[in-house]
């Protein structure tokens, strides 16, 4: 069964890209543990990330 969306704010966003890059792992291994989109992590530009980093 699919998972409903879920849709995040940018400071919880802010926490997955933290946590993922502290991890050590990839951005897909990342995602599968947690259950996070990987084409998000993935497909957004670093500018975006820089962004909802700051």
């Amino acid at each position: 069964m699919t998972k409903p969306y879920t849709r995040r704010s940018s400071s919880e966003w802010q926490k997955i890209i933290e946590d993922q890059a502290e991890s050590g792992l990839s951005a897909p291994q990342y995602c599968k543990r947690h259950q996070v989109s990987v084409s998000v992590t993935i497909s957004t530009p670093k500018t975006t990330q820089s962004a909802l980093l700051t």
